[in-house]
């Protein structure tokens, strides 16, 4: 009970409880008239709680999932004070939000989230270095992207040095059910005004005549916006005939006709027209002749423009091109007197295929190793001279690719050949698969792209010479009218390039 009034002096500002706790009294500062039980009972409940003396402890540490992967041993955790708070710490979370959705609803607005510990282990899971939190959670990245394969540089166990490279697949006859996927452009004449649709298989021509076969599978990727890729039975950019209301697209095994970013698949039927044409939706100067041909017994390849340029390609029988394959043309298939009974190694497979002729990769004689292989065991027409000597057989972990213009030293020493091209190729041919251990990649390959400016060295490639000659001094006086000719013991034959460094002439 309160004080009574007449004894209102002893309502003490400090009064100590039983436990000896001090307790502050706002009725202390009123006046003695005013010291009533009634203004007692009104300012212990109001404002006695505002003026007592703190008794809280700072305690100074962290709260949250005691496993959390930021934590560290010298760390110091506020305890729960119930064992369900324990459980139910909080917990770093990681969220993805899209603050440009349409939805008017919060929750439509997150399009990831997940604990932070999930977070850690889906990166730990695909082998990312997670030691250091603050690089993984950094706004500012920096990509790396150089002029290498990646491929070889990051799965380099999948790769093995063959130095003879791996065995050729044949192509000796003519069938239809191959696939070819050509990347298709707009050429701009003069950076403004569109002209020309441009195909990776003939990037020299504008709007140029192309040629399709029943039974194969062509591809357009086009990549030309603005500018819609269509088949047609006539060059008109409406897509309709002179009268006005008929439809001259040709849409029979056409997929996605008409796009301007994205493929155009026309498997050609046996009952296609002779011609058909290729035209812009919105440019009727863009367009250009479809000759539709059927397969004989006659018809040859046209490497330059059914193979080369290409962004992938299918044989009919079903091998499909891979960077470092190698392929050889049998005589009656080919129209070209370059590719005739020849092997090329296949590279750009995905961009822009390349043939590299197998007989221009000569090994140079410093890096290589002399061999016993007698000359006289293997014909100089499917091996030059050179080449029967030397051999590639110490692997080299920093090189070239193979199809680079100037042919330099590391392209033509190069032998590393995927796992999977050379379990493609034993398919291909019906024999057994050879991997050995000794000729797997032990360490990293660092493989540059093609076609980079090499210091003090040329761009192009001169063609491989089989002979040297450092002795005639008037090669037209010694060699022209004469019934034979030898540069060190062997016979100048019909075909063979010969380097004549002695000659007087300049302009020899």
């Amino acid at each position: 009970m309160a004080d009574e009034a007449i004894n209102s002096e002893k309502r003490y500002e400090v009064v100590t409880d039983k436990e000896g706790r001090e307790y502050r009294r706002t009725i202390a500062h009123l006046p003695n008239y005013y010291r009533t039980d009634a203004n007692d009972k009104f300012l212990s409940s109001t404002l006695d709680p505002l003026v007592q003396k703190g008794n809280l402890k700072r305690i100074d540490g962290y709260i949250g999932r005691l496993d959390a992967y930021t934590r560290d041993i010298s760390d110091v955790y506020l305890q729960a004070t119930t064992q369900k708070r324990t459980q139910y710490q909080l917990e770093p979370t990681v969220t993805i939000s899209d603050i440009d959705t349409a939805s008017t609803t919060p929750e439509d607005k997150i399009k990831f989230t997940a604990t932070y510990d999930d977070f850690i282990n889906q990166l730990r899971y695909f082998n990312a270095p997670i030691d250091n939190h603050d690089r993984l959670t950094k706004e500012k990245i920096y990509s790396w992207n150089p002029y290498v394969d990646l491929d070889k540089l990051i799965n380099y166990r999948e790769y093995y040095w063959l130095p003879n490279g791996p065995s050729a697949i044949a192509i000796k006859t003519i069938a239809t059910g191959s696939t070819t996927e050509i990347s298709v452009k707009n050429l701009t004449a003069d950076g403004s005004t569109v002209s020309a649709y441009v195909f990776s298989t003939q990037e020299a021509k504008s709007n140029p005549s192309i040629t399709l076969y029943r039974g194969n599978t062509y591809k357009f990727k086009v990549d030309a916006l603005g500018h819609p890729f269509y088949l047609m039975t006539e060059p008109v950019s409406s897509g309709l005939a002179s009268d006005g209301s008929t439809s001259i697209l040709y849409n029979t095994g056409v997929t996605n006709n008409g796009a301007d970013k994205g493929t155009v698949t026309f498997t050609v039927p046996t009952t296609a027209p002779d011609s058909l044409f290729y035209q812009c939706g919105n440019h009727s100067a863009m367009h250009g002749v479809v000759k539709i041909k059927t397969v004989t017994a006659t018809t040859l390849i046209n490497v330059a423009e059914d193979i080369i340029g290409a962004i992938n390609y299918t044989t009919s029988s079903g091998v499909a091109l891979s960077n470092g394959m190698k392929i050889k043309f049998e005589a009656n298939v080919v129209n070209s007197t370059l590719h005739k009974d020849k092997s090329f190694y296949i590279e750009g497979v995905g961009s822009k295929i390349t043939l590299t002729d197998i007989d221009n990769l000569i090994t140079p004689e410093s890096y290589a190793t002399e061999t016993t292989i007698l000359y006289d065991s293997v014909g100089f027409d499917s091996r030059p001279y050179a080449k029967a000597f030397y051999r590639p057989d110490k692997h080299d972990y920093i090189t070239i690719k193979r199809d680079s213009v100037d042919q330099n030293a590391w392209s033509r020493y190069n032998r590393w050949f995927h796992k999977a091209v050379i379990e493609a190729t034993a398919t291909a041919n019906g024999s057994a698969v050879s991997l050995l251990e000794d000729d797997r990649a032990k360490r990293p390959i660092i493989e540059f792209d093609p076609n980079l400016k090499l210091y003090n060295y040329g761009h192009i490639a001169k063609k491989s010479v089989a002979l040297v000659d450092d002795v005639t001094t008037d090669v037209f006086s010694s060699m022209v009218k004469q019934t034979g000719y030898y540069v060190d013991g062997v016979e100048v034959t019909d075909g063979m390039r010969v380097l004549f460094t002695a000659d007087t002439d300049k302009l020899v």
